[in-house]
């Protein structure tokens, strides 16, 4: 139940290395490993861009296609790798939304706390920005846009190697975990704004000419 971070702070295939070493020191039984790189394997597939159908393959290779016949009965205690793991992917695989996924986990009984702890990681890793705050990630991921390409022209005006503009494209917020490390930093950066001074107005003048010329050639 706490393999989940490895899975967010590591890609492939770095996170199961890490992830075996995460786990040998409490839990080095032969399903333990297992069941640890399967959360992570699971994990990291969703945030890669991964689907549900994708975490069922893994789900399969790892405890077979009939997994389900060996899946504990609702609110029985198995506290086992090979008893809770396979569960909880299986209920995030049923599940329809982020709240939706650990109520399943919650009522479902038994083991519940590892259970919630599993499946809410996966959940968070797989949905969306909801309505909500999409308009906020929208509005972060042009702030963002602005701040880099803003930076590369002084770059370019301080005689530094031409660099790349970014596009909106190029910045991707698809989870609450992208969110939040998006909105902190922006957050920063006006932080850090306010605290410097610009020389004069003209430099600034001169970043915007830029800046809008290269947005009318775009538009042509």
């Amino acid at each position: 139940m706490r393999i989940s971070p490895v899975g967010f702070a590591f890609k492939m295939p770095d996170a199961m290395t890490e992830s075996d070493k995460a786990t040998g020191c409490t839990h080095n039984h032969p399903e333990g490993i297992k069941g640890a790189r399967a959360t992570v394997s699971c994990i990291r597939c969703l945030l890669d861009g991964g689907s549900k159908e994708n975490v069922k393959t893994i789900l399969q290779n790892l405890y077979g296609e009939d997994y389900t016949s060996r899946l504990p009965e609702k609110g029985a205690f198995d506290e086992t790798c090979q008893g809770t793991v396979p569960l909880a992917i299986h209920l995030f695989l049923k599940s329809d939304g982020f709240e939706d996924a650990i109520r399943r986990a919650v009522a479902f009984g038994g083991d519940s706390d590892t259970l919630a702890a599993i499946v809410g990681s996966m959940a968070e890793a797989f949905n969306a920005i909801d309505k909500e705050n999409r308009a906020g990630a929208d509005a972060i991921r042009w702030f963002l846009v602005q701040m880099a390409n803003d930076a590369e022209l002084v770059r370019r005006k301080e005689g530094y190697d031409r660099g790349d503009m970014l596009e909106e494209a190029d910045v991707v917020i698809n989870t609450p975990a992208d969110y939040r490390i998006f909105k902190q930093a922006v957050l920063k950066a006006i932080e850090i704004g306010y605290t410097c001074e610009v020389e004069s107005e003209e430099e600034v003048d001169l970043g915007l000419r830029e800046l809008n010329e290269k947005k009318e050639k775009a538009g042509a």
